[in-house]
């Protein structure tokens, strides 16, 4: 459910929002999403870069976890996950695939054409809670 919803998101504000490449990117609007979600107290939720490329280097992999989705997502997979420990607590951690579906994708990512993978949306749930 996760996985579609950010998807279909994201699809969404790139198709009504991003027909200028002057326009607020939709990853810009995602990241304000994800840092209201987390403020209040939903699950975290961030951008990761797979083209090696990232306009913004806080969208680079920062642990194994995500380092081992994107490899594993560059490799054809479209999502990713794992139950990990964080602080005493299980939590789910996934990644879904993000590619360049759309116009407004090749207009923010000029070097890159449809279907090519752009990266992807990790989110982090505590479970049991």
């Amino acid at each position: 459910m996760l996985d579609d919803l950010y998807k279909t998101y994201i699809v969404l504000i790139t198709e009504e929002y991003v027909d200028d490449p002057s326009v607020l990117p939709a990853a810009t609007l995602s990241k304000r999403v994800f840092e209201s979600m987390n403020k209040k107290g939903w699950h975290k939720a961030r951008l990761l870069d797979a083209t090696g490329t990232p306009f913004n280097p806080e969208n680079n992999p920062k642990d194994e976890f995500e380092r081992d989705a994107i490899n594993a997502l560059i490799s054809g997979k479209t999502y990713f996950e794992k139950i990990e420990k964080i602080e005493g607590k299980d939590h789910l951690r996934a990644v879904t695939s993000v590619h360049a579906v759309m116009k407004g994708c090749i207009s923010c990512h000029p070097d890159r054409k449809f279907g090519d993978l752009l990266g992807g949306i990790a989110y982090n749930i505590a479970l049991g809670e």
